[in-house]
């Protein structure tokens, strides 16, 4: 969708109502629109944008009526958990009341990119993964470990490579320092569709037992990464 058809839902009177009527994909592409917009506002303070974003996601969760904890709304989780810090971020974790958002929210960055919301067309899972659960900080996950997985080079954009050093993917890392960490856990978010054999995934690393952190985003061939699977929950 144009620019301009983004910005007429904010110009339009009735928003946010007419989001009810204008169908999953424009209504995704909207809300991955709104929110780089909104991660990019320069607030005195950090929590006056942070909670400007909550109360705007107050009013788009009754009209699409769905739960949504810190920039992630319930129905669209899949394609809104898949962000990446824009290049030449400053790292920088933005702070409310003296705590660390989830290392899952994309409000944690001034600078974000989602990935396109209409091509490659993801088929996402059906069963309970990524569900919110009653800690507001914390996703349900199902931990897939990836095969013997390294990287080819030093940065947040790094090729990845399987136990034959042949690509397979490509990951961002959250942070630049972060790049020289193993690949070894991650969380299915979606498939491509059609013959492709891409699965878009959420790298993640132990924090303690049986909670995990994000540590980046990526996709990667599907005989990269487990069948097998545990439940682990997400912060």
């Amino acid at each position: 969708f144009s620019v301009f058809v983004r910005s007429f839902f904010l110009a339009d009177p009735e928003f946010p109502r007419r989001l009810r009527v204008s169908g999953y994909g424009r209504s995704l592409d909207f809300l991955q629109y709104l929110f780089k917009k909104y991660a990019q506002s320069e607030l005195t303070k950090e929590s006056d944008r942070n909670m400007a974003i909550r109360s705007l996601m107050d009013r788009m969760g009754r009209v699409f009526v769905t739960e949504h904890r810190y920039g992630i709304f319930a129905s669209f989780r899949f394609r809104l958990l898949l962000w990446r810090p824009d290049p030449g971020n400053d790292n920088g974790r933005h702070v409310v009341d003296n705590q660390e958002l989830p290392s899952w929210s994309w409000m944690t960055y001034s600078r974000i990119r989602f990935f396109d919301t209409t091509s490659p067309v993801l088929h996402v899972p059906t069963d309970a993964a990524l569900t919110f659960s009653q800690n507001p900080c914390v996703l349900f996950i199902r931990v897939r470990r990836l095969k013997d997985c390294t990287t080819e080079h030093e940065g947040r954009e790094c090729s990845i490579l399987d136990a034959k050093e042949e690509p397979v993917g490509v990951v961002w890392f959250d942070t630049m320092t972060r790049s020289n960490i193993s690949l070894q856990e991650c969380v299915v978010v979606g498939r491509e569709a059609g013959d492709s054999e891409m699965t878009y995934i959420l790298l993640v690393e132990v924090f303690s037992k049986n909670s995990y952190k994000r540590v980046g985003v990526g996709k990667i061939k599907a005989r990269c990464i487990s069948e097998r699977y545990w439940n682990g929950e997400l912060s």
